[in-house]
């Protein structure tokens, strides 16, 4: 599971404030070798502002996953286990958009087919604003703090 902030996918040209993309290897029976497909990629989109309407257990769900993480200790560390099924169960899959493409960071995997859920799910302004704290924390290693990632010219 990656999170950037703003998201990288837009809906009609709009960056929305984190995007949480959620990979899946695709096992020997799934691999869709004709096509040349090797990962599963979902993209969720969320907001502190412009969200979708929501059911209330719904929109606690998310404010409980992104409460599980530690955004405000920005020290190098590896969390050991987050959950991650009851926010994925909350997710309306009815509408999305889908396409093959690639993993945007390096070694950039093409094969990919990307699920991207047209719905925005709203977030606490709160665990946003620590995750922004925390990205830029560690934009020396990630790479860019826009984008997460660092964009090189090839000459």
């Amino acid at each position: 599971m990656v999170l950037k902030s703003p998201s990288e996918h837009t809906k009609d040209g709009v960056h929305y404030d984190v995007e949480m993309q959620v990979f899946h290897t695709a096992g020997a029976a799934d691999t869709d070798a004709e096509n040349d497909i090797k990962y599963g990629a979902t993209a969720i989109f969320f907001s502190v502002e412009e969200f979708d309407a929501i059911d209330e257990a719904t929109n606690k769900t998310f404010q409980d996953f992104f409460r599980q993480f530690e955004f405000e200790n920005t020290e190098d560390k590896v969390a050991p286990f987050f959950q991650i099924g009851e926010a994925l169960n909350a997710v309306d899959f009815s509408e999305k958009w889908m396409y093959k493409g690639a993993i945007s960071e390096p070694p950039c995997t093409e094969g990919v087919y990307w699920n991207i859920v047209k719905k925005i799910y709203p977030m606490e302004i709160e665990r946003y604003e620590l995750l922004k704290d925390f990205l830029y924390a560690k934009k020396g290693y990630l790479g860019s703090y826009k984008n997460n990632r660092k964009i090189q010219s090839v000459h």
